[in-house]
This record gives structure tokens, sequence and C-alpha cells, in this order.
């Protein structure tokens, strides 16, 4: 990529040649090299306001066949004929391959585009509010003063998913499993509206990877804020990409450990089920 100084160098450039050739013009009068010359003074002139390749495949040749339709060019005699005849047709040619570059570049763009927005939608994350289940405060069992625990330390670890899940695209895109990992820890927020007895269960989340979690992607989207980027940025990046992967593995387990009193209920409610047929089976019998 060029950086700005050595653009500005060379449209200064540019632009010095567009005097020197003219110059010359001036100077050579009528001839094939001045024509040459003629013909390649509207591409450089508009390189030096205008991106390079459109400037020499588009813009230039769209003005030299423009003033050689309208014999522009001063070329007298029929020795010039050939002039003529080729130097046209060879600014169609590469006005015709600079259309096709742009097409081609235009097409390009937009499967970028699309890829991106495809990843965006991927990454998107919806949202879900705080709600407490009253019904199941009053089941678990918990005393006045645990149930306002409760909702203190629900709202508090929420407030990190929430953020999580309003980071900008740039970083969601930078974590592994981003959609996932959120979708995870929805759940185990929605288990513990609904089961709050379980919050034991999940301490290793709440106290441990959700601000892991949360402190490594703070400090992506501190990095992101920067303009510039230096190799050890990179490097800090990758590093905090690989604890994010890890960390996104502890995440199921976690998410395990709040369903496990469902997982046993199910097992409890299956035992009894295949009891009661077995008894029903002998009375049969």
């Amino acid at each position: 990529m060029i950086s700005r100084e050595s653009d500005r160098f060379l449209k200064l450039l540019f632009k010095g040649l567009i005097v020197a050739l003219i110059v010359m013009v001036y100077f050579l009068g009528n001839g094939y090299f001045s024509a040459i010359i003629l013909l390649i003074l509207p591409s450089l002139a508009f390189s030096a306001f205008f991106s390079i390749r459109r400037s020499w495949l588009l813009y230039g040749p769209l003005v030299d066949l423009f003033c050689l339709w309208r014999n522009r060019f001063d070329l007298p005699g029929t020795q010039y004929s050939e002039f003529y005849h080729y130097a046209p047709l060879t600014l169609f040619i590469i006005l015709i391959i600079g259309i096709i570059v742009e097409l081609v570049m235009y097409v390009h763009s937009v499967n970028q585009s699309k890829n991106y927005f495809k990843e965006i939608s991927e990454a998107k994350v919806q949202k879900e509010a705080l709600m407490f289940n009253e019904s199941a405060l009053k089941d678990s069992g918990m005393t006045e003063a645990e149930q306002d625990f409760f909702r203190s330390e629900m709202r508090k670890h929420h407030a990190k998913y929430e953020y999580l899940c309003d980071i900008p695209n740039k970083v969601k895109l930078t974590i592994p499993n981003y959609k996932k990992d959120m979708t995870i820890m929805n759940g185990i927020f929605n288990e513990l509206l609904n089961a709050p007895e379980q919050l034991l269960a999940a301490s290793d989340f709440l106290y441990q990877d959700l601000p892991d979690y949360l402190n490594i992607v703070k400090g992506l989207v501190n990095l992101s804020d920067n303009v510039v980027k230096d190799k050890e940025d990179e490097t800090v990046i990758e590093k905090a990409e690989v604890e994010l992967q890890k960390l996104s593995g502890n995440l199921e387990p976690d998410f395990k450990k709040v369903t496990d009193n469902e997982r046993k209920e199910l097992v409890k409610s299956l035992e009894q089920a295949k009891s009661v047929r077995e008894r029903v089976n002998e009375g049969k019998d």
C-alpha cells in the first residue's frame, strides 16, 4: 500500500512531468514523438488528481479518443495516416481493458461486502433483558435477604453479558465462537432465573470465566480504537484470541453444572416411569 507521503510525492512528480512534456511538445513541434506525448498528457494530468489505474485505463484514453475524433492533434500530411489508424484502435483496446478491470474490481468489492455483512449477521446476538421469575424465587426456599442477594448478583453479572453483546462488530469478528459463547451465556442466565437455587453451581461461570472473558474483550476493544497498530499489538491480539478460545471451552461445562439438577430430575423421572411400567406388567402376569 502506498503511504500518504509517497502518494503526495507521486502527484508532485506527475505535475512536474506534465510541465516538462508540454515544454517538449512546444519545442519539438509536429511529429510522431510529440503526438505520443500529447496522448500521454491527459492520463498524466488525471494521475495528479485521481487514481493511477483509472487515469491511465479510463479517463486518459477517453479524452484522447475524443481529441482524435475532433482532430485536435495537428499532424498534417499523409505520412501520419498510420498514426491516425492505429492510435484510436490502441486507445479503444486500453479503454476496454480498463472497463473490464473496473467491473472485475467492482464484483470483487461487492463479494467482499457480502461476506463481511454475512459475518456481521452471523455474529449478531439478540440481547435479552433481565427478567426475574418471582414464582421461581418463592419456590426456591430462599429467605428475603437471599432473594435480594440473588437479584443483586444477577444484575451485576448480567451487565457484563450485556456489555459483551454490545461490543463493536469489528471486535466480534476477532473473537472465536463469539455467537456460540453469547448463546451459552444467555442460556446460563435463563437457567439461573428459572432455578435460583442453582446460583452456587454457577460460581465458576459468574466469578471466574465471565469476568476473565470480559476483561480480555475490553482489552480488544481498547486496542481496536488505536489508529496505528504495530507488531506487538498483533501479538497481543493473537494471545487474547487463544485465551478466549480456552474460556469458550469452559462455558459448556459451566452450563452443564447449572443444568445438572435438571438432568438428575429427568433420570429420576425415567426410573420412576420404568418402575411403574414393571409393576404394571407384573400385575398383568
